[in-house]
């Protein structure tokens, strides 16, 4: 059997016809990466030989996004080969830190959505469980962010144009998928569809690799042109724009349908594979809930429901009935979204012009869902509020109540929102079907990988064997709270992350931080109810004072605040948000009154890879969402894991890591989600709260002074400040300004930080994905 060496060597030479010696950092990459590649899929093929061997249930894990980051480390680490390897390379003078950053992320998504469903992935193939992947293979991804005149400009994210070591093309399932077309009924009751315009399915399968022996399929399709389409440049432009980029711009027609036409092929398509694999194993569907369950993630896979539908139905002979009862056994809906008002819906004649037969399903699964109200009394109004098609549009989030067993939300406060405001109706209708799965990060990649000399000082303290039981296993680490010398470890650990991230951003962003301050992040995708503007509005109040006030001056702790932040393409508000917040820092960072005391950086194109930097270097988790606004949140998983504190309101799962920790080891401030809620249903008028502020009042004139900021302005004459930045100002100045002064307490402060690290295993995507199973999905282990 050929060494770790020997096969690196015989790679370099199959790849690059070189000595390995010779191979440039981008060639070692390519060479180390394909080697593991390699490795993987051999894993993979195990995996595959193990789930049939053991006739396992296997899950389908449907989302629009999986945003994985960069995988060379992850997958080296999960392989347990790391070490191996980067003993290898030290006679060429490099190691696998120094050519991790010839890969880029994958442009595969963009927020929580699909760095949740990353995790997942992680933790389903760590636990030993057949799990499986399934998206589109976008082209361009969401876009690559860069600023002129401290405006958001977009770029095209072309991931691709560097090649992507880790996918291998799947030609044999390759499938065909169709649009449009007219509708013909048989004799028999099964439909057929002609003059649809086709395209080819393509998939690609990159490794999942768990940290044990099972390697699962993350598939990504793209899509091909195929012969005989009329008109076909313009058929070939139109598919090919299918699979262009991650959440093409939706503000016109032709926008929705593109979207639209995504949702249904990755749909589609796997659905096709999924099947094929089925039958190859088992001659019959009708045990097909036994053996495979199928996850859709936020409401963009809904479409799966009538899709399965009529593929039983029209190609299987099902009748109408037992379809319906074989698929809301198979398929189970996470909901993402707080406000009802919020939930995706389609121009229904858009969606039957598009998907005819698949419109048609869902029109006789709305029918027979109505038919089955009329024994409970429901009102008019009830009944349109559950109807799957209302006012000419077609609800997906009641498809996917209606046609899945289980509805989960992500936190225990969104649940509960939903269970007793936003979704009661449905809560009281289907009892047993809504439940809680509060999110999950992956330790291997978010401690482990992320910050590898706290988790050295952790491993020291706690014992291996639990390894496997991270709540166990970070909790043991409680038992130093009172060591000072694992307290000074805790003290060199976190200024080490911070000369690593100063080191960073004085590469990318080319300002140097400073890192005696206190360093307060906030990082996540721009949106008015996330209250960025919140921040800033204290940014700005915090840099007049501290030029108006000599004695608060004298008192402050230097801190340097740090954002990341994509905002969408067509969002004013957001866009202008992120203007305001580097105009401040070009005003603020190049003031020599205050540049002891205050420092304000947004980086660029915020990814996984620069999260991976800042999160282990934070003193302060900034979450500062309206309350009863965040599903969930996995940031403040991450950053509790690293050490930071949060400073947060009563939100989403905030109300956990509270729970968890006390009301002395997190900042919590404002309003909580019944005030919010008892304001929106109020007469509440936002400009006389700003006319009895004059901290307000001048915040608002300062930006006015700035120019170029009325969106921001208009947020807050024409749309009321919906997201109450004014109503918690006050009591947010107050948190802020109490962690300040708690952080000159060095051993107090870090104490607080060890019970955040200690406690934070609750937040394991393991755990999480182990409450799926036991809950929903009813997998079984694989065993070797």
């Amino acid at each position: 059997m050929l060494t770790i060496q020997d096969q690196l060597q015989e790679t370099a030479t199959q790849l690059f016809s070189k000595e390995f010696g010779q191979l440039s950092k981008n060639e070692m990459y390519i060479t180390v990466a394909t080697l593991t590649q390699n490795l993987a899929a051999k894993e993979i093929e195990n995996t595959s030989v193990l789930t049939k061997k053991q006739d396992a249930k296997q899950l389908y894990y449907f989302s629009m996004e999986f945003l994985m980051g960069r995988l060379l480390i992850n997958n080296l680490q999960n392989m347990n080969i790391f070490d191996e390897i980067d003993e290898v390379l030290k006679p060429y003078g490099v190691s696998i830190k120094d050519i991790e950053f010839e890969e880029g992320d994958a442009g595969l998504g963009n927020g929580g959505l699909g760095r949740l469903a990353a995790c997942f992935m992680d933790s389903i193939a760590s636990l030993n469980y057949p799990g499986h992947g399934i998206t589109l293979r976008y082209r361009h991804g969401f876009f690559k962010q860069t600023f002129v005149d401290n405006k958001q400009v977009e770029l095209p994210d072309l991931w691709l144009n560097n090649r992507n070591v880790w996918e291998n093309k799947i030609s044999d399932d390759a499938t065909t998928v169709s649009f449009y077309g007219n509708l013909h009924k048989a004799e028999d009751g099964s439909y057929s569809l002609t003059d649809t315009v086709d395209v080819l399915a393509m998939p690609y399968d990159m490794p999942i690799v768990g940290a044990s022996h099972t390697a699962n399929r993350l598939r990504m399709y793209d899509v091909l042109p195929l012969e005989n389409q009329k008109n076909f440049d313009t058929y070939e432009k139109d598919i090919m724009d299918i699979v262009s980029c991650l959440y093409p711009d939706d503000s016109t027609t032709k926008g929705k349908e593109l979207r639209l036409k995504q949702q249904y092929l990755f749909v589609s398509a796997g659905l096709q594979n999924i099947l094929k694999e089925h039958l190859a194993t088992h001659q019959t569907l009708d045990n097909l809930a036994d053996h495979v369950v199928m996850q859709i993630n936020d409401t963009h896979p809904t479409l799966l429901i009538p899709e399965l539908m009529c593929v039983l139905v029209d190609q299987h002979g099902y009748n109408f009935k037992d379809a319906f009862a074989l698929t809301s056994k198979c398929i189970a809906y996470t909901n993402h979204t707080i406000l009802a008002e919020a939930l995706e819906t389609w121009d229904a004649k858009m969606l039957q012009k598009l998907l005819p037969r698949v419109y048609q399903m869902i029109e006789d699964i709305n029918d027979m869902f109505l038919e089955s109200l009329k024994p409970y009394n429901y009102t008019k109004e009830q009944v349109e509020k559950m109807a799957i098609i209302a006012k000419k549009k077609v609800h997906m989030a009641n498809l996917a109540i209606v046609g899945s067993f289980s509805v989960n939300g992500v936190a225990a406060l969104h649940t509960k929102i939903l269970v007793e405001k936003e979704m009661k109706i449905w809560a009281d209708h289907y009892p047993t079907k809504f439940n809680n799965k509060t999110n999950g990060i992956t330790q291997r990649r978010w401690f482990h990988y992320a910050n590898p000399d706290l988790s050295s000082l952790v491993k020291s303290h706690s014992d291996d064997r639990l390894m496997e039981k991270p709540i166990e296993w970070f909790k043991a680490f409680e038992q130093q709270l009172d060591n000072e010398e694992v307290l000074q470890q805790l003290m060199d650990i976190k200024a080490t992350n911070k000369t690593k991230l100063s080191s960073y951003i004085q590469k990318h962003e080319g300002i140097s931080i400073n890192q005696n301050a206190i360093l307060d992040i906030q990082i996540k995708r721009l949106h008015a109810y996330k209250r960025q503007l919140l921040n800033v509005f204290h940014i700005i109040y915090l840099y007049q004072r501290l030029l108006n006030d000599e004695t608060f001056k004298e008192n402050f702790h230097p801190q340097t605040f740090i954002f990341g932040a994509k905002a969408a393409p067509s969002y004013v508000l957001a866009k202008n948000t992120i203007q305001l917040i580097r105009t401040m820092a070009d005003i603020i960072n190049a003031d020599e009154r205050v540049a002891d005391k205050l420092q304000v950086i947004m980086v660029t194109n915020y990814n996984v890879s620069y999260a991976e930097k800042l999160i282990p270097a934070a003193d302060i988790s900034e979450q500062i969402s309206t309350a009863g606004f965040e599903a969930s949140g996995t940031g403040n998983m991450k950053f509790m894991m690293n050490g930071a504190l949060t400073l947060g309101t009563m939100d989403g799962a905030n109300v956990e890591i509270h729970e968890l920790v006390g009301d002395d080891n997190i900042e919590i401030f404002g309003l909580l989600k019944d005030d919010v809620f008892a304001i929106h249903a109020s007469d509440y008028k936002v400009k006389d709260d700003i006319k009895d502020d004059e901290t307000i009042t001048f915040i608002l004139d300062y930006i006015k002074e700035l120019k170029d900021f009325q969106p921001i302005l208009d947020y807050f004459e024409k749309e009321n400040d919906y997201y109450l930045v004014v109503k918690d100002f006050k009591a947010y100045v107050k948190a802020q300004e109490h962690l300040n002064a708690l952080y000159k307490d060095q051993q107090a402060w870090t104490k607080k930080a060890l019970i955040n690290i200690a406690r934070s295993g609750y937040f394991s995507s393991d755990r999480t994905i182990e409450d799926y199973v036991n809950d929903i999905w009813k997998l079984e282990k694989l065993v070797d």
